[in-house]
């Protein structure tokens, strides 16, 4: 047994957690094995070995100590005959939030995406639910088309109109009265287009869930990403919808969308909270680089 596990995260990436929020700390599965030829898993960190069951009990938990910078554990699984594998590296990138935010959300405590999060609450693009003297982001829901195009505008700084205006598409009473400035914004920006509904009007669908896809359309036209015309590798990436596979080829190539560890895209899957939140904060990163959007000014 020579070979690598594969681990519930990527072991080629690099996972971010928050060094002043110790429940903040990502957790990595055993690596997932049949349990009658899988004994044991180690994973190291420095400070000594944590076994797993072979069950696959017991998940590691990498907690940070306060400190920022990179750090890395690896593990490897061992077989009943008491052969290892080769070990697999998970790298982890601790980050430090401003010292004056305070912001830490209930619910998200196990998440990799907290810090994420957390910075989007700082730049003011999305804040959760304040509930007594706790913040909840309630990460699992899904996200509306309305919702993301507001939260795509409010990071690419999309100027809105200064008064009311309609956006011009056949469904324009079923958008929100406060998501109007901004799907108006996206569609004179040519951020979004519509879909052609059975008589031919555009429509926009604002309370339908955003896909994968659209999601990923949207960011390429809203950052100005210039497609390079690269080929899709995924396993699934003859689902992806031909109008979105440059979009999503070059979102994926600039680590603004992450693929699953089956190595697919799933470009037809809904978008949650959470999705959106790691999104949201590569573009905004992305944008920061080339010195636009709401931290590049």
């Amino acid at each position: 047994m020579n070979e690598t596990p594969n681990p519930a995260a990527d072991e080629n990436g690099t996972a971010r957690t928050d060094a002043a929020q110790p429940q903040a700390g990502a957790t990595w599965e055993a690596p997932h094995a049949d349990p009658s030829t899988l004994r044991s898993a180690y994973a190291f960190d420095g400070s000594g070995p944590f076994l797993y069951g072979p069950d696959g009990s017991g998940p590691y938990g990498y907690t940070p100590d306060g400190r920022a910078g990179s750090d890395s554990f690896t593990y490897q699984a061992i077989d009943v005959f008491g052969n290892p594998s080769a070990a697999a590296t998970v790298t982890v990138e601790v980050l430090k939030r401003s010292a004056d935010s305070d912001i830490t959300y209930t619910d998200m405590g196990q998440s990799t995406a907290h810090y994420q999060a957390v910075k989007l609450a700082e730049a003011g693009v999305l804040t959760g639910e304040r509930i007594g003297s706790e913040s909840f982001l309630k990460p699992e829901l899904e996200v509306t088309r309305a919702e993301f195009v507001a939260l795509v505008a409010s990071v690419v700084e999309l100027p809105l109109p200064t008064a009311a205006v309609s956006t011009g598409l056949a469904d324009n009473e079923a958008i929100p009265t406060w998501a109007q400035p901004y799907v108006a914004a996206a569609v004179s920006s040519g951020v979004v287009y519509g879909q052609k509904g059975e008589d031919g009007n555009h429509i926009f669908r604002a309370g339908d869930t955003i896909t994968r896809a659209e999601a990923a359309s949207i960011i390429q036209r809203a950052a100005r990403m210039t497609a390079d015309g690269r080929t899709l590798t995924y396993a699934d990436a003859d689902a992806v919808p031909s109008w979105a596979a440059q979009a999503v080829a070059t979102v994926s190539a600039a680590e603004i969308m992450e693929s699953y560890p089956d190595h697919t895209i799933r470009p037809t899957a809904a978008v949650t909270r959470e999705d959106a939140v790691k999104m949201l904060y590569e573009t905004m990163c992305y944008l920061q680089e080339k010195g636009e959007g709401v931290l590049g000014n």
